[in-house]
């Protein structure tokens, strides 16, 4: 089965999520990169193959993919429309089986460069 690529993908979620009016989301999604695992989970008795898909987000947007009402590290609101989001753009046999968000290592808009002359 082939998977499409990640880019695809992100922009297809994207664009499902501004026609659905859900803005805020599809400006989150716009901002971070998609990543598929290199292996999935096949389910039993099945023929759907569920993907491990990793968000590369700006450290500002991180904090939106956990519910931060609770003490638990449970998905937001916003975790869960981006994730139906893919799922309605994937091909029937594919699903997401795990959804996470990691920062990206330097996001230069974020920090400010600090530089050190010498004399």
């Amino acid at each position: 089965m082939k998977v499409p690529n990640p880019e695809t993908i992100r922009l297809s979620a994207i664009a499902h999520l501004r026609e659905l009016g859900s803005n805020e989301e599809a400006n989150v999604l716009s901002r971070c990169k998609l990543e598929i695992g290199e292996t999935g989970q096949r389910y039993t008795g099945s023929t759907e193959l569920g993907l491990n898909l990793t968000l590369r987000c700006r450290a500002t947007d991180l904090a939106k993919f956990e519910d931060q009402e609770t003490v638990w590290a449970l998905p937001s609101a916003t975790h869960m429309t981006i994730q139906r989001a893919i799922e309605a753009v994937l091909p029937a046999q594919l699903k997401v089986h795990d959804l996470s968000a990691r920062s990206v290592l330097v996001d230069r808009n974020e920090f400010g460069v600090f530089c050190i002359s010498s004399g």
